[in-house]
């Protein structure tokens, strides 16, 4: 995607002087500078492809404008010899939606905005007819008249027109040309995500992506990446509306799957958009879909709201702890995924942590946080925490979100013996006999490693035991550490496959051969015993601690 508006870009708006003297070695690129009579430059501004849209195939019903572009005059002055900021935002657009949509629509924008921003009749009239309204926020557009008029005129026809919200999707945008604060904005507007085209730089002073982008500019790339998002937004948008007009649905909307992608820290925030944006084409719903509160308290009840909306939550972890918000001694990391893991825990949710591979905290704070997390909350019911790729993460996710929901995992009945899973190496099954025995005399039913069959019976053998066993025992003797980790991942993985409760007790028993990387073998995953002499019954008792009252 990004090549095609890239090259749009480029070859709309950069022009060559014919009459430019260009130095030997050089390249002279300039662009069309508006004509000083005209209130507007030649090019489209109340949209030319009206007269070929065909006004049956509107995407909502009886609008004259498909997307209403509300801005500022302020915004499309220049300061050189170049076109307006407005009206290349405007061109791309309308080019690259008829690209994606395959047909004319009406990108309309006001081209007799004066100086004085007079909010006129025939303007209301138009906004009441219009599909979406695409705000492009700045700091002049925040102390407009004529700006705020237009957004309280689109809301009331919104309002009367099917609402302003549906799905994950609303019918008000809004692009952030220069940043200003979220509280001086219209409310319509505050609890928007918007699509910021600016980046702050290592002085923490906001820089405006510059229209069009030239190959050169450090935001280069983020400037097409947010120009191609905003686009295929509008355009998802859209079809969704016509959709609803026709009452007949592409997809089975009440089927949609919910995933809530938690915020995370900026290092990351880039993989994220990527996630949401590859979810989104793919027609799942992705939430958090509005901007959240700023104060701890509200913001809890937020991502709670959102989160008992979604099947499945995904966090992405980095070296950094996260933002606390006033009245919160946790980040909303934390908070996020403690809401999280509050709500899997019912059995309605699957939590998905992820942590990049050899990931090295940089604060003491996220040291502890993230061992809590690989030693707790990794145990927990419909939790999976993964380290590894950011591609092998969006091959998970995309598996478990092509899976058909499996039925509650079996729970022991009341009286029988409690399930526990002994697992073995092969090399190891004359050495686990005592274990094994040691167990069934206390009252526990074991189900031991098999090796004998075909191996997809062997495969779904040992996943019914990692979901359906209370407590499991890995015997460590003749495999190596790796081994060990890999069963280690395999009881971690349990949630993944239907689990939905955490084991009652889980240890790694350390037996024969004695070697000195056996002895040093440590883990928080599981309680560790150490028995490399002659097995004894009483090695046990640390397991056995864990389940509270014999059975």
């Amino acid at each position: 995607m990004l090549p095609e508006i890239g090259e749009l870009l480029s070859l709309t708006f950069a022009k060559p002087s014919p009459t430019a003297e260009v130095p030997a070695g050089h390249i002279s690129v300039t662009f069309a500078k508006p004509s000083p009579s005209a209130e507007e430059p030649a090019g489209p501004t109340s949209d030319d492809a009206s007269s070929k849209a065909d006004p049956g195939k509107r995407y909502l019903r009886g609008c004259e404008s498909d997307v209403f572009i509300s801005y500022s005059h302020f915004d499309n002055e220049t300061m050189f010899e170049q076109r307006g900021w407005i009206e290349v935002l405007h061109e791309a657009l309308k080019v690259r939606l008829k690209q994606l949509l395959g047909e004319e629509l009406v990108v309309w924008r006001d081209p007799k905005l004066s100086g004085n921003e007079y909010f006129e009749d025939t303007l209301e009239q138009r906004l009441l007819k219009t599909a979406l309204l695409l705000s492009v926020v700045s700091p002049r557009y925040v102390k407009s008249e004529s700006c705020l008029k237009e957004v309280e005129a689109f809301c009331l026809g919104a309002a009367q027109s099917g609402g302003l919200r549906f799905q994950d999707k609303a019918r008000l945008l809004k692009v952030v040309k220069t940043k200003v604060a979220r509280e001086h904005m219209p409310p319509p507007l505050q609890h928007l995500l918007g699509y910021e085209f600016y980046a702050m730089d290592q002085a923490e002073r906001p820089r405006e992506y510059r229209l069009p982008p030239a190959p050169g500019d450090e935001s280069y790339q983020a400037c097409l990446q947010k120009l191609e998002d905003l686009a295929y937004d509008i355009k998802e948008t859209l079809e969704a509306l016509r959709a609803r007009e026709m009452q007949t649905p592409g997809k089975d909307e009440s089927a949609a799957r919910v995933i809530y992608i938690a915020d995370t820290v900026s290092s990351l925030r880039a993989q994220s958009e990527q996630l949401r944006r590859e979810l989104r084409q793919r027609g799942y719903i992705v939430f958090p879909c509005e901007a959240a509160p700023e104060d701890g308290a509200r913001y809890r009840d937020f991502v709670a709201g959102q989160l008992q909306q979604a099947s499945v939550s995904v966090h992405l972890l980095g070296e950094l702890y996260g933002v606390m918000l006033e009245g919160e001694t946790r980040s909303t990391i934390d908070v996020q995924i403690e809401e999280a893991g509050r709500i899997a825990a019912t059995g309605t949710l699957q939590r998905v942590l992820w942590l990049p591979e050899r990931l090295e905290p940089k604060e003491k704070r996220q040291e502890d946080f993230l061992g809590t997390l690989r030693r707790d909350a990794a145990n927990e019911a419909n939790t999976e925490l993964l380290e590894t790729s950011i591609e092998n993460l969006k091959t998970y996710l995309l598996r478990k979100l092509a899976e058909t929901p499996r039925p509650p995992a079996a729970v022991t009945a009341a009286g029988a013996p409690p399930l526990v899973y002994l697992i073995h190496d092969q090399r190891d099954v004359e050495a686990i006999e005592p274990l094994r025995d040691a167990l069934m005399e206390r009252g526990y039913e074991v189900k031991p490693s098999y090796f004998e069959g075909n191996e997809t019976e062997l495969r779904e053998y040992h996943q019914e035991n990692l979901v359906q066993c209370e407590g499991a025992i890995i015997y460590y003797g003749a495999a190596n550490e790796f081994w060990v980790q890999r069963k280690l991942s395999d009881l971690r993985k349990a949630f993944g496959l239907g689990r939905e409760r955490a084991y009652r007790a889980k240890a790694v028993l350390v037996g024969l051969p004695s070697k000195p990387e056996k002895a040093r073998f440590r883990t928080q995953e599981a309680v560790v015993i150490q028995a490399p002499q002659t097995f004894s019954a009483d090695a046990l008792e640390p397991f056995l601690a864990q389940w509270g009252p014999r059975p």
